[in-house]
């Protein structure tokens, strides 16, 4: 059973007076006015994971540029506050690309990465190239910043030793949990990959990557692999004249 990768970040979000209907609505809008620095990569890139003799690329890939939308739950409505706790109350908001958001009042939970946990922190045969997790860095600051966070911390599941932390609901206090139980964060990708690679000392199970972004550099934005180039220039899909979001840079 493999591990997956799971992220959090914090938000500023205000959910005093709270109304379900109008937090969906300011959410999406910010989500929605986010620019992205490269759709093409990202379209393209769903489009790449999914061709295989099991899954063959869709016949409407237009339908992987849908705007970021609330998915709305009745029973969610109601479980927001629970005296002066946190609940587990989330808004769902499904976007381009098959991405997911949820937030919560103490956190967001974001889901746009197919990649499983020692794939995106780790120097293994399943990790993406550099450009390739820049690229996904660059799309994760532009989402997170839109919605007021300014990190994400990478977490794991099915019982790795991070997963007991996804359970906590505030970002804050989970991240003082981390400090305090695991010691002090790796904060950049290459301190992580040096301790993934030491597995017999059970040290890599125990460190952790909260990632801030300082360290992008946005007028170096990665271009195109190989293979999403070869996969641009082979497909009989008819490319999109138009982005609803971000630019158009390729």
């Amino acid at each position: 059973m493999g591990t997956d990768l799971l992220i959090t970040s914090n938000h500023a979000i205000d959910y005093t007076g709270f109304d379900f209907d109008r937090l969906g609505r300011e959410v999406a809008a910010r989500l929605n006015g986010a620019l992205l620095p490269n759709p093409l990569f990202y379209w393209l890139s769903r489009l790449y994971w999914e061709d295989s003799p099991y899954r063959p690329v869709r016949a409407d890939a237009t339908s992987l540029l849908r705007p970021w939308q609330h998915s709305t739950d009745e029973y969610r409505r109601t479980e927001f506050y629970r005296q002066d706790q946190w609940t587990y109350g989330q808004l769902h908001f499904n976007g381009p690309f098959e991405w997911s958001i949820a937030v919560s009042p103490g956190k967001t939970d974001i889901d746009l990465l197919p990649f499983r946990y020692q794939g995106w922190t780790g120097p293994s045969e399943a990790a993406p190239d550099r450009p390739i997790r820049t690229a996904y860095r660059m799309a994760l600051a532009t989402l997170v910043r839109a919605l007021g966070g300014g990190e994400v911390t990478y977490l794991a599941d099915n019982s790795h030793p991070l997963s007991v932390f996804w359970e906590i609901d505030d970002y804050a206090a989970m991240r003082q949990a981390m400090l305090a139980d695991l010691g002090p964060p790796l904060t950049r990708l290459a301190q992580m990959e040096a301790w993934q690679q030491d597995w017999q000392t059970g040290r890599a199970d125990r460190a952790y990557w909260v990632d801030d972004f300082s360290d992008l550099d946005w007028m170096q934005q990665p271009g195109l692999t190989p293979e999403l180039q070869q996969l641009r220039d082979g497909l009989s899909l008819a490319m999109p004249r138009a982005w609803p979001f971000g630019s158009q840079d390729t």
